[in-house]
C-alpha cells in the first residue's frame, strides 16, 4: 500500500502544483505581464508533469518483465529527443 499512496499522493500534490501555475500564469497573461514570463511558467509546468508521469510510468513497470522497462527507456529517450531537438533548431 505504501508505494502505491505515495505515488497516487505525489500525482494528486502535483496536479494542484501544475494548476495554480497555470492559473498565475493566465492571471499574468491577462493583465499584459510579459508573455516571456507565461511561457516560462508554462514550460515549468510541463515539465513537472513529465517527470511525476516519469516517476508513475517507472512504478508501474518495475515488477513487471524487462520488455516494459526497455520500452520505458525508449519511450522517455524519445520524449527528451523531442524536446532537445525543436531547442536546437
Amino acid at each position: 500500500m505504501g508505494k502505491k499512496t505515495s505515488t497516487n499522493k505525489l500525482a494528486f500534490f502535483t496536479i494542484c502544483l501544475i494548476a495554480i501555475v497555470y492559473l498565475v500564469a493566465m492571471i499574468l497573461h491577462l493583465v499584459g505581464v510579459s508573455s516571456l514570463a507565461v511561457v516560462i511558467l508554462q514550460n515549468v509546468a510541463a515539465i513537472l508533469l513529465l517527470v511525476i508521469c516519469g516517476i508513475c510510468g517507472w512504478n508501474y513497470v518495475a515488477g513487471k518483465a524487462t520488455v516494459y522497462k526497455v520500452l520505458y527507456v525508449v519511450v522517455i529517450l524519445v520524449i527528451l529527443v523531442g524536446i532537445i531537438i525543436p531547442m536546437c533548431i
